[in-house]
């Protein structure tokens, strides 16, 4: 296993059994516009402050658990009135598998189950709307040389079934990172949402988001990151600028 892989670890590449990382990060997010059902942006108010602790644990050389609980403190104001939530939002606990592996690329396959909270569990639904969620994804993971600097390409393929009569959902994240000097980490990421077709009172969704940020190894088992995201493109979903710091401490 190629250590300086993604963030050390993590992503489709597994961990020795034993050991793992936890990544505390807290999000800060606005948005005062929103894409309606054409992708045309409307007003809104969306203010959310989400912390979150992410767990990831090798159980074997093969087989790793990740647990991430969720707190949010959100607002979103529309036409149709106000809402407003503190509270544990949604919680996710999966298991990921390693199906092949050389000193470069790596595939692994995850199943998760999402548990909803009081909160913002899906887009274009009232907080607290939702049910059980289960999600599987396929992660394809390469470290890259850009001359002699390091870095990463990964990209994972999801499709998440929702609870409650709401429309499922395929997801696509892609990321990129390079290293300019060994201890710090330059990253950009996309994250994309299509849910299927829906019928009334459902609509159906669809968001893309982009997001940079710079991870600087403070030690070999504690890094610091802070990033920015931003909404690009999507339907039926608020129009989102956040900042993002991360805790990321490996063991």
């Amino acid at each position: 296993m190629l250590l300086w892989a993604p963030l050390a670890h993590g992503g489709a590449w597994p961990y020795d059994k034993g050991s793992g990382q936890v990544i505390a990060t807290i999000v800060t997010a606005r948005a005062d516009t929103q894409f309606d059902e054409f992708g045309n942006e409307t007003p809104a108010e969306f203010n959310k402050v989400e912390t979150s602790l992410y767990w990831e644990h090798g159980l074997s050389n093969k087989w790793t658990i990740v647990l991430q609980p969720t707190l949010q403190d959100v607002r979103f104001d529309t036409t149709a009135g106000s809402e407003d939530y503190l509270g544990l939002g949604p919680t996710e606990i999966a298991l990921r598998r390693t199906l092949w592996q050389n000193d470069k690329t790596v595939l692994s396959a995850q199943g998760g189950v999402i548990f909803a909270g009081g909160g913002e569990n899906i887009p274009d639904r009232s907080l607290g709307e939702g049910g059980t969620d289960y999600e599987a994804r396929l992660l394809l993971g390469r470290s890259l040389l850009f001359g002699e600097k390091r870095g990463f390409a990964e990209i994972q393929a999801g499709y998440r079934a929702r609870g409650d009569d709401l429309p499922d959902e395929w997801r696509l994240d892609a990321s990129l990172g390079f290293r300019p000097v060994d201890n710090i980490q330059l990253m950009g990421q996309v994250f994309a949402i299509q849910s299927e077709e829906a019928t009334f009172p459902n609509r159906q969704y669809q968001s893309v988001k982009l997001q940079t940020s710079l991870v600087w190894d403070r030690t070999f088992g504690t890094s610091y990151q802070f990033g920015l995201y931003q909404t690009v493109a999507g339907e039926t979903i608020v129009k989102e600028t956040g900042i993002l710091l991360s805790l990321w401490q490996r063991y």
